[in-house]
């Protein structure tokens, strides 16, 4: 027994030693895995210096070639005509043509009186509901102030109501006929009698020529 002892212990001893070697593998083994993998710096190589050179001799002609080639890309582009705008005008209403009616009334007349004196023969009768859609009412005529040394006037009389026509006074101080036009003039419903009077302010001649009514729709 005494014999195999020694021998015992040398197992023993080589088997921890075997224990001890796997261990120390296997630790190893997993550190490696755990540490990150260090990059290896890149370094330029010795050919791109040379393709660098290379770029800075041909510069000029690479240029050229690209100012040839944007020309022609240029020249394929189809050109644009410019397009021309029309801004359409609103359309708008057509004015409605004013339609006159003119109505003769004495083709002359005169006086030298100074208060307003009816013309012979000038006597009409006039219903403003006659002339459906007429909007004005206007006293026409030619007059005169005979060497042009005072006024003299015309106007229209309603002898039905006995009344002066407002707004139908004409006058003048001219020597020589003048085409005078009244404002729209005041006419009183139904069928009524008129007269043409006439007056001077100191007893010039008054002339009066082409009288007539003037009715706007």
């Amino acid at each position: 027994m005494k014999e195999k002892l020694p021998k015992i212990f040398l197992v023993l001893f080589l088997i921890l030693i075997a224990v001890n070697i796997g261990f120390l593998d296997w630790w190893i083994i997993n550190h490696r895995k755990e540490e990150p993998e260090k990059e290896t710096p890149l370094r330029p190589s010795t050919s791109l210096g040379t393709m660098e050179g290379q770029a800075e001799t041909c510069s000029e002609e690479c240029r050229q070639l690209i100012d040839q080639k944007v020309s022609e890309a240029r020249e394929k582009i189809p050109t644009q005509k410019p397009v021309k705008v029309v801004n359409q005008l609103p359309a708008s209403n057509p004015v409605a043509s004013t339609k006159v009616t003119y109505l003769p009334l004495i083709a002359e007349g005169t006086t030298t009186e100074t208060n307003w004196t009816d013309i012979a023969a000038s006597d009409f009768y006039f219903n403003l509901a006659d002339y459906p859609g007429a909007k004005e009412v206007r006293f026409i005529a030619s007059l005169q102030a005979l060497h042009g040394s005072a006024k003299v006037e015309a106007r229209l009389y309603d002898q039905t109501n006995k009344r002066g026509v407002d707004y139908s006074e004409l006058e003048t101080k001219n020597d020589a006929y003048t085409l005078i036009e009244s404002s729209g003039i005041v006419i009183w419903r139904g069928n009524n009698k008129y007269s043409v009077q006439l007056r001077s302010a100191n007893g010039t001649r008054v002339l009066l020529k082409e009288a007539r009514l003037k009715v706007i729709f």
